[in-house]
């Protein structure tokens, strides 16, 4: 199945992406271990504070 991760910072009024992945993985569990590992090796301007996990039809299964 294919996942889309959003890595974000979220602020009182808005919110900002800071990186986006297509992953394949066989479930949302090994999609939630992928993440924590991207989490650790992306080089991304700054740490993000929360993830959403999206289908690749975009409706959010973990946020």
């Amino acid at each position: 199945m294919n996942f889309v991760i959003e890595f974000y910072r979220s602020r009182d009024a808005d919110e900002a992406i800071l990186d986006r992945v297509s992953l394949e993985a066989p479930n949302l569990r090994a999609a939630l271990q992928g993440a924590a590992t991207l989490l650790h090796t992306l080089m991304m301007p700054q740490i993000p504070d929360r993830l959403r996990i999206s289908n690749e039809d975009g409706a959010e299964l973990y946020v």
